[in-house]
């Protein structure tokens, strides 16, 4: 048995001291009121009329005077429930979250009796019964005295046309609109069922019914539906605003009450909670519950009662006899007895509506804070919308909307200052934007272009070598020929066509996606999504018009630099060079046959090739490991040396000239066909026509016990430099004009490399200038003319001005919301000002 539980028989007869009383019994603590009766000696018959004082007649007025006046606060007082649960029907139909009024919620264990405690309270059978969870939605419930008629009946929020006079029938309609929601099945919602109560016989009042708290699942329930049913309580109860009436039987240890746990976790103090004590009747024989009554188990106020047994159900007996026995039973009862006037389900209603009242009247300082605050709002966001859909305010949005288009616009461009929410949302710290990726083309990606044409790669010996000999044709000249010139010069400012052209393509592009990012700034774009489109394909039509033009210029600045070559541009510095200073210093990889060793034997046919770093200074031949090596693995004095190519020293000499006989042939054949003769058939990928090598005109050892170098260069191009320079320090001649003409060739790419240089310079100056001239400052000037012109027509306002149908919604909302919490502003100011009272 509870510790809670004492016998009768065995409590001591010593006062139990007295405990401070909690908040809430403070708020509901009713005053005592005046005796309307006259002292006890007013219980004998009256004086005759001639003895009466007085002062007699002046009490007797002040009597009925104060009687009228609790009446008419009363009245007042119940009116304030009355504006609650007009204030909850409201926002439930409208679809708005209420404004946290406050309201009981009930709560308990299955089969802990709440049922009960609500039918007593109403006086009727109406709430389904069953075996597990027959609640499975919150069942609002606004009991309203009407006090007018002696008709009780039911209306429920989702049928409001029909009243209900059979509670039977309200008990199939709770079943019915359960099953709506929840379906056949044993699930639970939170979706609550409005009911409203009129009878004669009940307060003004307002209950929730919510599920009753369980710990394990069958049948059919949800594996977690004690989880579900605990957080749905928990949302209701969590609200400050909310009295918790805790249901518990008396014949459970009230340490394992899931109710009481729950309403302590939300409520420690129990300055909301109201505790109710069902099932006294079933306790042991001997034991009493006054130890919890009095709060000196839990500190926290109960109200006992006793319900109809499972029996008088079935029985159908009825509750206002039920009730009758109730008060009798407390009446009778050796211990309760003391305490039957604040026992029983009437006290409890009574209790319940008082303890309503003056938590209303408490909150609503704060729900007058939470209405301005949520209706400010409210009006502020439709504001944002546009408030009413007429046809002058969808002009005067549209005409708004252009001309903010064109503003964030410019403003992206031009880089102007942005408020601080912008700055906030935006990415003005992390990557770069608008008229800042329009200059970084201009001065990052238009080099790197260019960089990426290697002209110096493309100016090969050999394409200079043919410059000169077309240019010279059949005469003899004393000098380079000019043509030589301008033909190497056109060949590398051509291609500087491509990145220039490419250059307007990109900040096309950009200022295509600076309109997209200026759709994302203008607000009414996401309300009018066929505006935004209008908007941007105007906008884009506006850019790529000034295209063609802007390529045209571009194309021009690049033509006039080929039409006129000027050589005599100060800026073209061309650098002397001198046959002395040819060749001094040479270095690069080679692929060198052999090994590294001094006391190597001679090397075979087989030896391996190994690629070294070969450094050619003056006339001595070092070569490392790699260009980091300090180290020389070997070093040659080219003095007396000679230079042979792979076809001198590996043919013999009938072999050289029957390929020399052969190519003659040839030659003659395809002058014969009317064919032009190759200069050079050599596969100059076969590595053998790469390999040269080094060999002393004595044919004494030069380096590793070895009497000559071998070594292969790695295309067509280091060959040709590399034996150049090796003849040049060996002394050796190359052919008649050969210095001449080699020295031609180095001028003519100095000059090249030096004009190309200038007029780079000058292009990467002009062509961003043009761009901006061209394109970008003229779609900036004429955005917005362009956006009034093709898109502000009166005539296709609807069509344009077609509100986006979930905005139009959310529009439609926020105005029955805000039209809502006027209406509840109203009623809270007439309670301010006791009209309501």
């Amino acid at each position: 048995r509870s510790s809670s539980r004492k016998s009768c028989m065995e409590r001591p007869e010593k006062k139990a001291p007295e405990r401070e009383k909690t908040a809430f019994e403070r708020a509901t603590e009713v005053a005592p009121k005046k005796s309307k009766s006259k002292p006890a000696a007013a219980a004998a018959p009256p004086p005759p009329a001639a003895d009466k004082s007085p002062d007699e007649p002046e009490e007797e007025e002040e009597e009925e005077e104060e009687e009228e006046e609790e009446a008419e606060e009363a009245q007042g007082m119940s009116k304030l429930i009355g504006i609650v649960n007009k204030l909850q029907d409201a926002f439930s139909k409208a679809g708005i979250p209420s404004l946290d009024l406050p309201q009981i919620a009930v709560v308990g264990c299955q089969s802990a009796g709440k049922s009960s405690v609500l039918e007593n309270v109403v006086g009727r059978d109406f709430l389904p019964r069953g075996s597990g969870i027959v609640t499975r939605r919150p069942l609002v419930l606004q009991l309203i005295h009407n006090a007018d008629s002696y008709e009780e009946y039911g209306v429920f929020l989702h049928n409001t046309a029909k009243k209900f006079y059979d509670f039977n029938e309200i008990c199939k309609e709770i079943e019915h609109d359960t099953e709506r929601i929840c379906g056949s099945k044993l699930g639970i919602s939170p979706a609550p069922i409005n009911l409203k109560v009129f009878s004669p016989n009940v307060v003004d009042l307002t209950l929730i019914d919510l599920p009753g708290l369980t710990k394990i699942a069958v049948g059919d329930q949800p594996k977690d539906i004690d989880k579900q049913i605990k957080d749905m309580v928990l949302r209701y109860i969590e609200n400050p605003s909310c009295i918790i009436l805790a249901v518990t039987p008396a014949n459970m240890d009230l340490a394992n009450s899931d109710s009481l746990r729950v309403a302590l976790e939300v409520d420690p103090q129990g300055k909301r909670t109201v505790g109710v004590l069902t099932k006294l009747d079933l306790m042991d024989k001997g034991t009493d519950a006054m130890d919890i009554l009095e709060g000196r188990v839990v500190p926290m106020r109960f109200i006992g009662v006793v319900n109809r047994s499972q029996k008088d159900i079935d029985g159908k007996v009825d509750i206002h006899a039920a009730l009758a026995a109730e008060q009798e039973y407390f009446r009778s009862h050796p211990v309760y007895s003391k305490v039957a006037h604040v026992m029983g389900t009437p006290y409890l209603a009574k209790t319940l509506n008082k303890a309503l009242i003056n938590h209303i009247r408490s909150c609503l300082p704060e729900i007058r804070r939470n209405l301005e605050k949520r209706l400010a709002d409210a009006e502020r966001e439709l504001a944002a919308l546009g408030g009413d859909d007429t046809d002058n305010r969808r002009k005067q949005v549209a005409f708004g909307a252009l001309s903010a288009f064109s503003r964030s616009f410019s403003n992206l461009i031009d880089g102007a200052p942005t408020d601080y929410e912008e700055i906030k949302e935006s990415k003005l710290g992390q990557e770069l934007i608008g008229g800042a990726r329009i200059k970084s083309h201009f001065n990052r990606t238009l080099v790197m272009d260019v960089e990426q044409l290697e002209i110096d790669s493309q100016l090969t010996d050999e394409t200079i070598q043919r410059f000169i000999q077309n240019a010279t044709g059949a005469k003899s000249l004393m000098s380079i020929p000019e043509e030589a010139f301008m033909w190497a010069i056109k060949l590398g400012l051509g291609q500087l066509m491509t990145p220039m052209l490419k250059c307007v393509s990109d900040v096309y592009d950009e200022l295509v996606a600076i309109v997209t990012q200026t759709t994302q700034k203008v607000a009414e774009f996401q309300q009018f999504p066929a505006l935004k489109d209008r908007i941007v394909e105007a906008a884009t039509g506006l850019v790529h018009r000034f295209v063609p033009n802007t390529e045209k210029l571009v194309t021009q600045l690049v033509e006039m630099e080929l039409a006129y070559i000027n050589l005599e541009n100060p800026a073209v510095q061309v650098k002397e060079i001198k046959k002395s200073e040819r060749h001094e210093m040479l270095e690069g990889f080679l692929v060198k046959k052999g090994g590294d060793k001094w006391n190597m034997q001679r090397i075979t046919k087989e030896a391996r090739w190994q690629r070294r770093w070969f450094v050619l200074k003056s006339k001595t031949l070092f070569y490392f490991a790699d260009p980091e090596s300090t180290k020389p693995l070997g070093l040659l004095p080219l003095e007396g040396c000679v230079v042979q190519l792979g076809s001198e020293y590996k043919l013999t000499d009938e072999e050289r000239a029957a390929q020399a006989a052969e190519k003659e042939r040839m030659k003659a054949a395809l002058e014969a066909r009317g064919k032009e003769v190759p200069e050079d058939e050599t596969d100059w990928t076969d590595p053998e026509n790469l390999e040269f090598r080094l060999i002393h005109k004595s044919g004494r050892v030069i380096l590793h016990n070895r009497n000559d170098l071998v070594v292969r260069a790695e295309n067509k191009q280091e060959l040709d430099m590399w034996v150049e320079a090796f003849r040049r320090a060996c002394g050796m001649t190359v052919g008649d004009d050969s210095d001449t003409k080699r020295s031609d060739v180095a001028i003519i790419r100095e000059v090249v490399l030096s004009y190309f240089r200038t007029v780079r310079m000058s292009l990467y100056d002009s062509v961003p200038k043009s761009i901006m001239y061209a394109l970008v400052n003229p779609t900036k000037k004429l955005m917005e003319k362009e956006l009034m012109v093709r898109v502000y027509d009166e005539s296709l306002l609807d069509t344009i001005m077609a509100e986006d149908p979930q905005i139009h919604e959310h529009r439609m909302h926020l105005k029955r919301m805000v039209a809502l919490l006027r209406e509840v502003r109203l009623i809270l100011q007439e309670v301010s000002e006791g009209k309501g009272m």
